[in-house]
C-alpha cells in the first residue's frame, strides 16, 4: 500500500488499477452470470471504486452511501488492525484524501434513476 499510495508517484496506483480493474470487472461479470444461472434474482456488489473503475455499465442499479470523514477514518484504522496490517493515522488520512480527489463522491453526477 505504501508504494501505490505514495503521493510522489501517482503513476504507480494508476498502473496497478490499469492491471487489476479489468480483471476484477470480468470476475464480477462471471460471478453474476453464475449466480443468475443458479437462480439469484438480486445480487449486491460492494465496490468502493465502482464508478472510478467504470463498472457501472454492468450494473442494473448503483446505490451509494456517504459517510462522515471521521467515521471513515476510524473504520479504516480499525480494519487495518484487524487485518494485521495496522496503519498510522497519517497513512489512513492520505488514503481517504486520495479517494476524495479521485472522485469519491462522483456518484452525485449519475443519472438520478440509478
Amino acid at each position: 500500500a505504501a508504494l501505490v499510495f505514495d503521493e510522489a508517484h501517482p503513476e504507480r496506483l494508476e498502473q496497478l488499477n490499469g492491471i487489476l480493474w479489468p480483471i476484477i470487472k470480468e470476475s464480477i461479470k462471471r460471478e453474476v452470470r453464475r449466480l443468475t444461472t443458479d437462480g439469484a434474482s438480486v445480487i449486491a456488489i460492494e465496490a468502493a471504486v465502482l464508478l472510478e473503475a467504470e463498472w457501472a455499465d454492468i450494473m442494473d442499479e448503483v446505490w451509494a452511501v456517504e459517510v462522515e470523514e471521521d467515521i471513515a477514518l476510524h473504520r479504516l484504522l480499525e480494519r487495518s488492525v484487524k487485518t494485521g496490517k495496522p496503519m498510522t493515522r497519517g497513512e489512513a488520512e492520505k488514503r481517504i484524501n486520495k479517494q476524495k480527489r479521485d472522485g469519491r463522491f462522483k456518484w452525485r453526477s449519475l443519472d438520478p434513476r440509478v
